[in-house]
C-alpha cells in the first residue's frame, strides 16, 4: 500500500490489514476503516494500521481524526518523521492552534531525543501558517503563532526566536512594519543572518557607502589566466559555478560532464575557484581534455581578506554572484549561475532560450513566503540575460556583499538575503525587471522542459564521495575513450541520482 511506511510495518500482518490496504488503494473507505479496526482489535497499537487509518482520514478530508492517528504513531515511534509532519499539518487544516502548539513542543523534544534535524518544528510552523495565509485566513495564522510562541517561551529559546522571526514575516505580509521590525530585532538574538537585514532606506545607504576603491581592489584580485576567448555567440549560454578548491575537486567534474553529456551543441562552463591551487589548475586542464562540446572557462582568486571560518564558508557561496558581472562582460551571452554540486539533466540552453530583453531574470522567487526575508530568492540557480538592468541588479548584489565583506561578517543565508534586498531595491527604483519564476521540487529546479538537480542530501551520506568518485572515473574514462554512447552515459547519470523520471 502506498501510504505504509517501511519502518513501522506490522510485525503480525493478517488478512484484515491486507484487506484494509487493498480497500484503501481502491478508495473503498468504509470497508478499509472496518478492516483496519478489526486488525487493531486483534493487534492493539499496530503502527502500520493506525498510520494507514490516518492517511485514509487525510484522504477523506477529516483532518481531526487524521491528526489524532498520525500523532498516536508519532508517540509510539518518536523518530518517525512523516507521522509528525502529517499530524501537525492535519491540525493546521483543522485550525486547532492550541493542539498544534502542544504537539509542536513534543516534536521539538523528539527532534532533540531522536537526532532529527532541529529545524523541522520551525518548518512545520511555517507550513501551517503559510497554509492559512494562502487562504487569506490571517486570524488563523495569528492564532497559530500566538499559541506556539507562548508554548516555546517555556521550553526552547532557539526555536522561540525562529518562530518570532516567522511572526515578523507575518506582520510584514500584512503591512505592519512596526511589529515586523520589533519581531526581527528580538529574533536576531538567535537568528544570526538577521544582522544583514535591511529596513527602509538601509539597503540603499549601505550600497552607496561602499568605496569604489574596495570594488576596484576586489576586481583586481580576480585572475583570468586565459588570454584567448572562444567566439561565445556560438555557444549560446554559459554556466557559472564558483566555490573553494575543496568543493571544486569534489564536484567540478560532475557539473562539467553533465553539461557535456546533455547538451546538444557547444556550451561554456566557467569555474571560479577561490583559493585555487595547482591541483585545481590541473583539474581544469583535465576537464578541457575530456570535454567533447564544452568550453571550460576558469578564473581564480586568493582570499581577499581574512574572515572567520563560518563567514568564509558563506563567502565561498557568495563568490559566484560577486564575479557574475565579470563573467557576463567576458562572454556577453545569457548566464546561468548554478551550484557546483549539481547536474543538468538536459541542455542548459533550454533555460536560457526562455530569457530575453523582456524577460531577463529567472529566479527561485517566492516573495509570498513568511520566511521571504532570506528565502524569498533561492540561490541554487539564477538566470540572467545580459542587459543594463540585469547588470545593475548584479552590481547591487555585489556591492551589498562587499559592504559586509569589508566588515568581516558574512552569515549563513547571506547570499539569498542579498538577492532579496536587491530585487526589492530594483522594484523601489522602478527598473522594470520582471521575474521569471523557476520551480523547485525535491531538489529539482525546472523552467518548462529545462531541468537542473541539486545534490542536497546525497552528499551528506556516508561513503557518497567514494561512490561518486568511482562513478565519475568510470563514466569520464569511457567518455574520453569513446566506449560509452551519449544515451548510456545520460541514463547512468540519471540512475545514479534516482532521476529516471527527469
Amino acid at each position: 500500500m502506498s501510504s505504509a511506511e517501511p519502518n513501522i510495518r506490522c510485525q503480525c500482518p493478517d488478512g484484515h490489514l491486507a484487506a484494509g490496504n487493498n480497500h484503501f488503494d481502491n478508495k473503498k473507505y468504509d470497508e478499509a476503516i472496518s478492516a483496519f479496526f478489526q486488525h487493531i482489535d486483534q493487534h492493539p497499537g499496530c503502527a502500520e494500521a493506525i498510520f494507514n487509518l490516518a492517511a485514509l482520514f487525510e484522504d477523506i478530508n477529516d483532518p481531526e481524526k487524521a491528526a489524532s492517528h498520525f500523532l498516536e504513531v508519532a508517540k509510539q515511534h518518536p523518530a518517525h518523521l512523516p507521522s509528525w509532519q502529517r499530524g501537525l499539518m492535519a491540525l493546521a487544516k483543522a485550525r486547532q492552534a492550541d493542539a498544534f502548539a502542544d504537539a509542536l513542543v513534543s516534536f521539538i523534544k523528539a527532534c532533540e531525543g531522536q537526532g532529527l534535524f532541529w529545524k523541522w518544528p520551525y518548518y512545520m510552523l511555517q507550513h501551517a501558517c503559510d497554509h492559512h495565509m494562502a487562504r487569506d485566513d490571517r486570524e488563523a495564522a495569528f492564532a497559530f503563532f500566538n499559541a506556539t510562541i507562548g508554548r516555546s517561551q517555556q521550553y526552547a529559546r532557539l526555536h522561540m526566536c525562529w518562530f518570532i522571526f516567522l511572526f515578523g514575516g507575518y506582520f510584514m505580509r500584512i503591512g505592519d512594519m512596526k511589529n515586523s521590525l520589533n519581531c526581527m530585532k528580538f529574533a536576531a538574538k538567535e537568528v544570526r543572518f538577521l544582522v544583514h537585514a535591511s529596513f527602509g532606506d538601509e539597503f540603499s545607504q549601505r550600497i552607496a557607502s561602499v568605496p569604489e576603491e574596495l570594488v576596484r581592489r576586489f576586481d583586481a584580485s580576480i585572475d583570468f589566466p586565459d588570454q584567448e576567448l572562444p567566439d561565445a555567440a556560438d555557444y549560446r549560454c554559459v554556466v557559472l559555478s564558483a566555490c573553494d578548491a575543496g568543493y571544486f575537486k569534489r564536484f567540478g567534474l560532475l557539473m562539467a560532464l553533465s553539461v557535456d553529456l546533455f547538451s546538444h551543441d557547444k556550451r561554456i562552463v566557467h569555474f571560479h575557484v577561490v583559493d585555487a591551487d595547482e591541483a585545481c589548475d590541473a583539474l581544469v586542464s583535465g576537464l578541457r581534455a575530456l570535454m567533447r562540446k564544452t568550453h571550460i572557462g576558469y578564473s581564480r582568486q586568493p582570499d581577499f581578506q581574512e574572515l572567520p571560518r563560518e563567514d568564509k564558508i558563506t563567502y565561498f557561496t557568495c563568490s559566484r554572484f560577486m564575479v557574475a558581472d565579470r563573467v557576463i562582460q567576458r562572454y556577453k551571452i545569457p548566464l546561468l549561475i548554478a551550484d557546483v554540486d549539481g547536474v543538468f539533466v538536459d541542455d542548459p540552453v533550454l533555460f536560457t532560450d526562455q530569457f530575453s530583453e523582456e524577460a531577463p531574470l529567472a529566479l527561485l522567487y517566492s516573495p509570498e513566503r513568511l520566511d521571504a526575508m532570506y528565502n524569498g530568492v533561492g540561490g541554487g540557480l539564477v538566470g540572467l540575460y545580459p542587459t543594463q538592468r540585469t547588470a545593475a541588479l548584479v552590481d547591487l548584489v555585489k556591492r551589498y556583499m562587499l559592504y559586509w565583506y569589508e566588515r568581516r561578517q558574512m552569515v549563513w543565508f547571506f547570499d539569498q538575503l542579498s538577492w532579496v534586498c536587491a530585487v526589492e531595491e530594483a522594484k523601489r527604483r522602478e527598473w522594470n525587471l520582471p521575474v521569471t519564476r523557476l520551480v523547485m521540487d525535491r531538489g529539482r529546479i525546472s523552467l518548462g522542459a529545462a531541468r537542473f538537480f541539486q545534490v542536497f542530501d546525497e552528499k551528506k551520506e556516508s561513503g557518497f564521495d567514494q561512490k561518486l568518485a568511482l562513478f565519475l572515473d568510470e563514466i569520464g574514462s569511457r567518455w574520453a575513450s569513446g566506449t560509452i554512447s551519449p544515451e548510456e552515459a545520460k541514463s547512468r547519470y540519471r540512475s545514479f541520482f534516482g532521476l529516471e523520471d527527469m
